[in-house]
């Protein structure tokens, strides 16, 4: 986590599978998932969290298989 007066930065690192660049642009959008069982809502609950509650911004920048 990196912060300033203004601003708070916070870097998640995920261990799973990684997710094909082609689909960066849908992971935010409901319904996305590479699980068998679920709904695919964390990742777009989480932008609506912060783009709408804390007028914030969220950037996805890698995505590496393991």
């Amino acid at each position: 986590m990196e912060q300033d007066a203004q601003h708070i930065k916070i870097n998640i690192k995920d261990s799973g599978t990684g997710i094909p660049k082609k689909k960066f642009k849908t992971i935010f959008e409901p319904g996305y998932t590479t699980k068998k069982r679920g709904w695919g809502l964390g990742l777009s609950l989480t932008k609506r969290i912060v783009e709408e509650y804390h007028n914030g911004k969220k950037k996805f920048l890698q995505s590496e298989s393991v």
